[in-house]
């Protein structure tokens, strides 16, 4: 099965500093 990588940036809040988080979605490709 292939597998493919998606990577979606979220803000969020940190102790009240902002930051960037990346989340990596991997899914088998149809």
């Amino acid at each position: 099965t292939d597998l493919c990588c998606v990577p979606s940036f979220s803000d969020i809040e940190i102790d009240g500093n902002e930051r960037t988080a990346i989340k990596l979605l991997v899914m088998p490709k149809k």
